[in-house]
C-alpha cells in the first residue's frame, strides 16, 4: 500500500464517524438505505475538511427521519468545525437549520434575513 493509505483511511473512518457511520463502514453501498447513502456522500464531502460545503437538494430522496439525520449532521458539522455550507432545497421545513436565508424568485435572489 502507498504511505498515504492509512492516512487516507484514517480521514475516512473518522468522516464516517461524525455522519454516524463508523460501525457500518465494511457494508457493501448496495445494501445501504437512501440514508445511509446521503451519509456516505457527506463523508465523502468531508473527509478532506473543505472551507465550504455546497448541498444541493441533500435530503430531496429522503424520508422526514432520514432527513433530520442528515441536517443533524450539518448542524453539528457547522458548529464544531466551523464549516460554511450553502444549502439549496425546496423544503421551508430545514429554513430552522439555516443562519440566513435567501429565496431565488424569478431569477432574483432575496434575501429574506433584512427586515424592512
Amino acid at each position: 500500500l502507498p504511505p498515504y493509505a492509512s492516512e487516507a483511511s484514517s480521514r475516512a473512518m473518522r468522516a464516517l464517524r461524525v455522519v454516524g457511520l463508523d460501525q457500518i463502514a465494511a457494508r457493501p453501498a448496495r445494501v445501504l438505505s437512501a440514508g445511509e447513502m446521503q451519509r456516505v456522500a457527506i463523508a465523502r464531502a468531508i473527509a478532506l475538511p473543505p472551507v465550504l460545503l455546497v448541498a444541493d437538494e441533500p435530503t430531496g430522496n429522503l424520508d422526514r427521519l432520514s432527513t433530520e439525520t442528515v441536517m443533524e449532521c450539518f448542524a453539528h458539522l457547522h458548529k464544531e468545525h466551523n464549516m460554511t455550507m450553502l444549502l439549496v432545497t425546496h423544503n421551508e421545513s430545514l429554513l430552522k437549520y439555516a443562519t440566513r436565508h435567501w429565496r431565488c424568485r424569478d431569477g432574483t435572489i432575496e434575501d429574506l434575513d433584512i427586515r424592512a
